[in-house]
């Protein structure tokens, strides 16, 4: 299998890492991957990460967490590979909203 990247993969992927921008009140983004990283601080001073539907939190400082955000993107970047690896899933999912709701309805 030949794997290339294609025009709008290369412009997804233009090297904008670690260039952050402030992006709005409190907090600050950049891309990785391709995939956009922020950095936030919450009311009460919680500084969080957030990369493809992961986050973490507990940094003390917005400088901390930005420093951080390489090693929390390849751990981010393991975890979805594991989820790839375990495709397809081994038992159906089911919402618990809809298994909760079995017999409800017309």
């Amino acid at each position: 299998m030949e794997i290339k990247l294609s025009k709008a993969g290369a412009y997804q992927y233009t090297d904008r890492s670690l260039r952050w921008q402030l992006a709005g009140d409190g907090y600050h983004e950049t891309t990785l991957a391709g995939q956009r990283i922020r950095a936030a601080e919450y009311e009460g001073g919680r500084i969080t990460l957030a990369y493809m539907g992961y986050e973490s939190s507990g940094f003390e400082s917005m400088e901390q967490a930005r420093k951080s955000a390489v090693e929390f993107a390849l751990q981010v970047l393991d975890l979805v590979r594991q989820r790839v690896l375990d495709f397809p899933p081994k038992e159906p999912h089911e919402p618990s909203w809809l298994a909760d709701n079995k017999g409800v309805g017309p």
